[in-house]
């Protein structure tokens, strides 16, 4: 009869060890992918930079064009990084002064973002 506690404690014992190391293993674990999901945040600032130069840099005649590089380039940079990129702007004032009402979005599996912004 002892023999069979014996052997049945142990096993009791060696089982709880084993969950509570696979417990504890667990929050040990690094996970790559996080570092990966917040950057999508450093592009919202690229891309506003990017849409204010381009918007800075322009005038009445060359700003449809200027606005669809800059659409078009974004695009491309973003997809690369599983990042829908949409943008609508709305020219106004032209052709005495130009003033563009620019509105963005960006969207991952992860992330979403609407901006809006006018220059100047």
């Amino acid at each position: 009869m002892k023999g069979q506690f014996f052997i049945i404690s142990t096993i009791i014992m060696i089982s709880a060890l084993f969950l509570i190391v696979q417990y504890l293993f667990d929050f040990g674990e690094i996970d790559l992918t996080t570092l990966e999901n917040t950057r999508e945040y450093d592009y919202n600032v690229n891309v506003y930079q990017t849409l204010y130069e381009t918007a800075k840099n322009t005038d009445c005649e060359r700003s449809d064009k200027d606005m669809l590089y800059a659409k078009e380039f974004l695009t491309d940079q973003l997809i690369e990084k599983s990042i829908k990129f949409e943008m609508e702007y709305v020219k106004i004032g032209c052709p005495t002064s130009l003033q563009l009402d620019i509105k963005y979005n960006l969207s991952s599996v992860n992330f979403f973002s609407n901006n809006s912004f006018t220059y100047p």
